[in-house]
């Protein structure tokens, strides 16, 4: 599941991650509901929830917050033009579906200090999941005594899906050089600094601030491509803009690159200076001015560099350091809302796994409420920034099994690969393999899968890099290089053990007729690991990504992904033909000895 399973149901997908939380806390949990509240004529826009985990103390019915420490968390997660409109807590809830009287004045009596950015002083908009489990209530409270108002989640979905439907999302992003002496801030806030949309022409410049000109609906309407709306629930449209400080040099019809004035000739700097890479959401309304709405990017980016900064501060032995701030959408099993920030400090030329930065996504992981095996908060599955995504697109076919028919087995289950892979195979990119590039190809998808689930960023590799990594790291012959030399799973092994840090369980099989009772084995790999298997035998390899396995009855199916097609990528084509299809044990040469090659998900994030 991504941010929430269909566009009218925000709700469902709030409630399901605050019952989620009530589960794991058996002293009660506390977290934010995130959103836009007009006031009590009409129904709070409620678009997500995130968990308070800097907990001061657990007397009573509910946990009090650390108010600092809470604060500054989510100032560094909330996009501009969101906030914190309300709590959600586990307790007893009446027959009526109203929460009983000891929750609501503890709702009631846990105020924010005053002068609080983050919160309100009061809570008028209020969560609550019964104790013992069972459908969440939301509600408006009111009084000291804690009286309930009780919000329909009819009510609540329409009110985000109008939000949506008049909000563009304007994504801000600056690269600025920051020192102690010229800090970022004061290049932001430079009166020379302009913005352009990214795909409009230079003369769809707008002044920072200006009242007047296009509105934030208009300005996307002049993107020869708006880029696609936020993953999620909610189709909110994007607006890509980057701030720039000298016009002169674009060529007509394209988006400039960002330009930034130098420090003054003989300012003060104490501090090294380094680069802080911002990107920054901001809410508008799609009727707002565009100066306006780009006036609050500014202003976002102004409260994001200091945040960058801090956590450049806190890692003082990167080599080479730069600060970031990332945008996150479509997050799968995050409900915090249609988007939120992350702030990092990085080493430059970072391979993708960011290590210097576990302990930061661990907390966020426990924000939101997001498992710790699996990698979902690395800046490579963050969103891409303004004017980079038409160069990061792939041009290959993506989870071409989707298409194929039912395999024909009438009983048993199913267990295929979990996420995306890429489709690699003879004759891409004009590339000549037939006959020997077989495992070669089943390696770039299985590497292509490791790289779509951001458990790396590094490259899908060619032929020669596979050759030349094999010889160098791994005592393969230096025969191998520039050669057509076959490799096997023992090879592909080796590979993603130095070149991803993956492990892999080999396993040999006597026949090819013994695959038909590896049933249990496969399966159990696809539900609990769920990569592509390599599997070579005879002269041939193909990749496997699933099995249909009845126990009653022994029949079984093999998903094969065949790297052996060489014509070009119509889906169509090798579908029908069954280049990617369900095949029984007699496409594997009886007679033949078989290693599978099993890939392993690392723990991490």
């Amino acid at each position: 599941a991504i941010w929430a399973p269909a566009m009218d149901s925000t709700s469902t997908a709030v409630a399901a991650s605050i019952r989620a939380h009530a589960a794991q806390e058996a002293d009660g949990a506390l977290g934010w509901l995130v959103g836009r509240d007009e006031g009590d004529s009409s129904s709070p826009v409620i678009l997500g929830a995130v968990r308070c985990i800097q907990v001061a103390s657990r007397v009573g019915p509910l946990p009090t917050p650390d108010w600092p420490a809470e604060e500054a968390a989510l100032r560094e997660l909330l996009p501009s033009g969101l906030r914190v409109v309300g709590l959600y807590a586990s307790g007893p809830v009446g027959g009526d579906g109203a929460p009983e009287t000891g929750v609501l004045s503890a709702i009631s009596a846990l105020n924010a200090p005053a002068g609080s950015l983050a919160f309100a002083g009061a809570w008028r908009v209020a969560a609550v999941a019964p104790s013992g489990g069972g459908e969440v209530c939301f509600g408006r409270v009111g009084g000291d005594a804690g009286t309930w108002k009780a919000l329909s989640a009819g009510d609540l979905d329409a009110a985000a899906k109008a939000w949506a439907e008049s909000t563009v999302c304007v994504r801000a992003s600056t690269t600025v050089p920051d020192s102690e002496g010229a800090p970022a801030e004061a290049h932001l806030r430079s009166p020379a600094v302009s913005a352009v949309a990214c795909g409009t022409s230079a003369a769809g410049v707008v002044a920072v601030g200006a009242t007047g000109g296009p509105t934030v609906q208009a300005a996307l309407g002049m993107c020869a491509e708006p880029p696609p709306s936020l993953p999620g629930t909610l189709p909110v449209p994007q607006l890509e803009v980057r701030f720039l400080w000298d016009l002169s040099g674009p060529e007509a019809g394209s988006a400039p690159a960002v330009v930034v004035t130098p420090a003054e000739a003989g300012a003060s700097t104490p501090r090294a200076p380094t680069d802080l890479r911002l990107e920054v959401a901001h809410f508008a309304p799609a009727n707002a001015p565009l100066g306006e709405a780009l006036s609050a990017a500014v202003d976002a980016l102004c409260r994001a560099a200091p945040l960058a900064r801090k956590a450049l501060a806190e890692a003082p032995t990167l080599p080479s350091p730069r600060g970031v701030v990332a945008t996150f959408a479509g997050v799968p099993g995050c409900a915090a809302g249609p988007a939120f920030h992350a702030v990092y400090a990085l080493p430059t030329g970072d391979s993708g796994a960011e290590e210097g930065m576990r302990a930061r996504r661990l907390a966020l992981h426990a924000r939101l409420g997001l498992p710790t095996d699996r990698p979902l908060l690395r800046t490579c599955s963050a969103l891409l920034a303004p004017g980079e995504a038409a160069t990061q697109r792939t041009s290959r076919l993506v989870n071409v099994h989707l298409r194929c028919p039912p395999s024909g087995v009438s009983g048993g289950r199913v267990a295929v690969v979990r996420g995306q892979y890429e489709y690699f195979h003879y004759m891409q990119d004009n590339f000549d393999d037939k006959g020997w590039g077989c495992a070669y190809r089943s390696l770039m998808t299985i590497v292509s899968w490791f790289r779509c689930q951001h458990y790396t960023a590094v490259s899908v590799p060619d032929h020669t890099e596979i050759q030349a990594r094999l010889v160098r790291e791994c005592a393969q012959p230096a025969a191998l290089l520039n050669s057509k030399k076959w490799i096997g799973a023992l090879d592909v092994s080796l590979f993603l053990e130095v070149a991803l840090g993956v492990t892999c369980k080999i396993e040999n099989i006597s026949s090819g007729a013994d695959l038909a009772n590896k049933g249990r084995a496969l399966m159990h790999h696809f539900d609990t690991q769920g990569t592509p298997v390599m599997m070579g035998g005879g002269e041939l390899a193909y990749t496997l990504l699933g099995v249909h396995f009845d126990d009653q009855s022994g029949d079984i199916k093999f998903l094969i992904l065949d790297p052996h097609y060489t014509g070009h990528d119509d889906l169509g084509e090798i579908v029908t033909k069954q280049w990617c299809g369900w095949h029984t044990a007699d496409k594997f040469v009886k007679n033949a000895f078989y290693n599978l090659c099993f890939p392993q998900c690392p723990e991490c994030v």
